[in-house]
């Protein structure tokens, strides 16, 4: 799960709650999708704007899935000693 909203910035919207040893962060906020009926909750931040697998590549095999990485391989691996001959 990776939050697209950092968790310390959420945290400073929050309040605090101490259970023993164990600290949680809560915000106020409605649930979407908003209706005429919906009423505020009380919702942990490590359960908000979250996501799975944000950064995941999709494809039809593993080649496709790792293209990215792939790239990034081959680029780290050029010879860019030339490069900063000015």
């Amino acid at each position: 799960m990776m939050h697209f909203v950092p968790q310390t910035y959420l945290k400073h919207f929050s309040t605090k709650q101490i259970k023993g040893k164990k600290t949680d962060y809560f915000i106020h906020a409605l649930p979407m999708p908003f209706s005429s009926g919906s009423k505020i909750k009380s919702i942990n931040i490590r359960n908000i704007c979250v996501e799975k697998d944000i950064y995941k590549l999709t494809g039809s095999n593993e080649d496709k899935r790792q293209y990215v990485e792939n790239m990034y391989n081959l680029y780290t691996k050029m010879d860019m000693t030339g490069c900063m001959n000015y």
